[in-house]
């Protein structure tokens, strides 16, 4: 058994170029597994805060949160 595009190919047709997904095509997949890992632990550690859940996520924590009023 070949490969998918082998198997449809009329007569006479040929595949020109063939290419694979480069890794970095997955980095936001990755990004995105990473914060969803973190979600759970930083709504614990955050209380309902969102800004310490922001920081929580992005990796910081509260002491060192900004005043933003």
């Amino acid at each position: 058994m070949g490969r998918y595009i082998d198997d449809i190919l009329q007569p006479g047709e040929k595949v020109l170029y063939s290419t694979n997904a480069h890794w970095i095509f997955f980095l936001p997949a990755i990004v995105g597994w990473i914060v969803a890992m973190r979600i759970p632990g930083a709504v614990a550690h955050g209380a309902g805060d969102p800004t310490a859940l922001m920081l929580s996520v992005a990796g910081g924590d509260r002491s060192r949160r900004l005043a933003l009023y």
